[in-house]
């Protein structure tokens, strides 16, 4: 049995002085329970059952970049202009903000020794994960002033649950059947089985922004997502004395998403290891997959309407399906997926050596087709993804006063229709709020190289190095053309010779352990470091298309280095408790993780997610039982 508990203050420190005083903090507790019961010799089972519950002060994002000339930027740019703001600063605009996850898992093994050549193993589970989040998903606070009345803040848009619901409420069911089992003298070995999952909602599930009378001040709830129409009104009001009469302009909306998503995979494999001699061995396994995903949706959104006099009052929300081919009465669209796919693998061991391995693989991979229900047709039914992959590698060791290990691999895999997230931008007028989704790519390749290393030069002193090259390349790119979304456009999509986003060319890992010689009694006393590299990355295609250079420049990360420190003391002076120190980022670089990617001229902002600064801490761990 094992209970966590873990808590940490934010690192963002929230400048509004509206709802929480930091965000990226860390509040959860866990318990994991774990029964083995020897039913008779030949019978086990075992049970694990496991909790989690997380409650924090949600997402939020960090606005980096406006230019004033397109669309929301001239809001974005007085947030930006409103306070002295470090790098660490965010602006909330929510009274109330939170991410609260609750999860819980049991895991039932049985596993039957039914012969010395036969092992019959079960392994059924069943979960429950359920989200709420209330959050300001950009970290947007726009300041703006209407003389008189006031200034008036404007979030553009946030995460909310519907009323009654949840953000996510699902429940998923495992149910998998082995046989394993050897021959000829153990020269084959083999397994096969089958596999069921179903994943059920526990309800209905969505997001929505809540309507209130007006952008408010007083950081109360609201969105206003159609950038081209706000900018219009805004124009108009600053050139016309107040109480001049003005036809109703479109301005904002509430989008409300609610709906429930069904799955329901099954696959049976068979797999074998023949050694063709005592140092070559052979693998060929082989699988067939049947997936299917059901999506109901219910998309609406409440288009805000201003009246014909000075100020910000809408009239009545009037709701308006999103999607154009849902019923009118009641906005809800069902969607089906399947694709069936067969699989396999095929491997040659060879080990001149006992400490030499050499391997050479070929695999055939797929990703079942899924469902993309906040975009339009036909780009809604994503279809299944295929890869090729090849590796060939060696795994070597070495002993004696110095010893340690290398190995290295190379690899190519050979994408057909892959999975890519891009983003969509919302047409002026319809009330939405920008969006992403995945489409599939025609071709694309990725290949590289892996090599790492471990070292121990003298007893105590442990070092390891880990180095990967990565070559991504869209090779074909589908034709869009045809893409006619009342809602959307597609914002800046891949071209073919554009690398993969989140993929840089070289990462490093380099770490060095050092163990004190100290007596068994005293404990176990070490300290280390771990330091990694990694190249500048490419994160979104949509800022690069942006003409203002400060925006543009977020769709790439530049190069990062980090350097974290360790100390731990592990059985105290002989007791069950382990003590542990750690310094990470000790440098103090200041860098993003991700950047949204909304830089399109229509939006004319961009917003990050900032990394951790330099951080220390200690933990404590006390040990039960064996």
């Amino acid at each position: 049995m094992g209970v966590d508990r873990m808590t940490r203050d934010g690192y963002l420190n929230n400048i509004s002085g509206v709802g929480p005083k930091d965000f990226n903090n860390v509040n959860y507790w866990a318990a994991r329970l774990s029964i083995v019961a020897d039913l008779t010799p030949n019978l086990e089972n075992y049970i694990v059952a496991s909790y989690t519950h997380s409650d924090t002060a949600g997402p939020i994002s960090k606005l980096v970049a406006a230019d004033a000339s397109q669309g929301l930027g001239f809001l974005a740019a007085g947030q930006l202009a409103t306070k002295p703001q470090g790098f660490y600063d965010v602006n909330n605009p929510l009274a109330n903000s939170y991410s609260r996850i609750t999860q819980w898992q049991v895991i039932d093994t049985t596993t039957w020794h039914a012969s010395d050549t036969l092992t019959i193993k079960n392994i059924a589970s069943y979960a429950q994960y359920t989200q709420n989040v209330h959050a300001p998903e950009f970290g947007t606070n726009f300041p703006f002033s209407l003389g008189p009345l006031g200034t008036y803040y404007i979030p553009f848009t946030q995460i909310s649950p519907p009323p009654g619901l949840n953000t996510a409420d699902q429940s998923t069911f495992t149910e998998e059947l082995q046989f394993q089992g050897s021959a000829m003298d153990n020269r084959l070995t083999w397994q096969a089985g089958g596999y069921l999952e179903i994943s059920d909602p526990l309800g209905l599930s969505g997001s929505q922004s809540p309507f209130l009378a007006a952008c408010r001040s007083d950081g109360s709830d609201f969105q206003c997502t159609d950038p081209v129409g706000f900018a219009t009104y805004v124009n108009i009001l600053s050139q016309l004395p107040p109480g001049t009469p003005l036809a109703p302009i479109h301005v904002g909306s509430i989008n409300y998403t609610v709906g429930s998503t069904y799955f329901h995979d099954v696959g049976l494999y068979a797999q074998g290891t023949y050694k063709l001699t005592d140092k070559l061995k052979l693998t060929g396994g082989f699988r067939y997959t049947w997936d299917s995903e059901t999506n109901t949706s219910d998309r609406r959104s409440y288009i805000l309407q201003y009246p014909p006099q000075y100020g910000l009052f809408p009239t009545t929300p009037n709701p308006v399906c999103t999607d154009p081919t849902a019923t009118v009465r009641n906005c809800v669209t069902t969607l089906h997926q399947k694709s069936s796919k067969p699989t396999w693998l095929i491997d040659l061991d060879y080990t001149p050596t006992q400490d030499i391995l050499l391997y050479a693989k070929y695999a055939r991979g797929y990703r079942s087709a899924t469902i993309a229900p906040n975009v339009s047709a036909p780009l809604n039914l994503v279809a299944p993804e295929q890869v090729d992959s090849y590796e060939i590698g060696v795994k070597t060791g070495f002993h004696g006063a110095v010893h340690g290990t290398l190995n290295v691999a190379a690899f190519y895999n050979d994408f057909s229709n892959q999975q890519l997230q891009v983003g969509f931008n919302a047409r002026p007028g319809s009330g939405q709020a920008s969006t992403a989704a995945p489409v599939n790519a025609g071709k694309s390749e990725i290949y590289g190289l892996e090599a790492e290393a471990t070292l121990t030069p003298f007893r105590g002193l442990d070092l390891a190095a880990g180095y990967t090259y990565l070559h991504t390349k869209i090779k074909s790119v589908p034709d869009f053309s045809s893409y006619n979304d009342p809602n959307f456009t597609l914002a800046a999509l891949f071209a073919v010779g554009d690398p993969e986003v989140l993929s840089p060319k070289n990462k490093i890992t380099v770490s060095a352990t050092y163990t004190l010689p100290l007596d068994e009694s005293v404990g176990r006393i070490s300290f280390g470091a771990i330091f990694t590299h990694r190249d500048s990355m490419l994160v979104n295609y949509t800022d690069r298309e942006n003409p203002n250079p400060a925006i543009a420049a977020f769709s790439t990360l530049p190069a990062l280095d980090l350097l974290n420190l360790n100390a731990s003391w592990n059985s105290v002076a002989g007791s069950p408790v382990d003590l542990s120190v750690f310094a990470t980022n000790v440098t103090n670089k200041k860098y993003y993780t991700y950047a949204a990617g909304l830089g399109s001229p229509s939006v004319g902002f961009e917003t990050a997610a900032v990394g951790e600064p330099q951080m220390y801490g200690a933990r404590i761990r006390v040990r039960f039982g064996k």
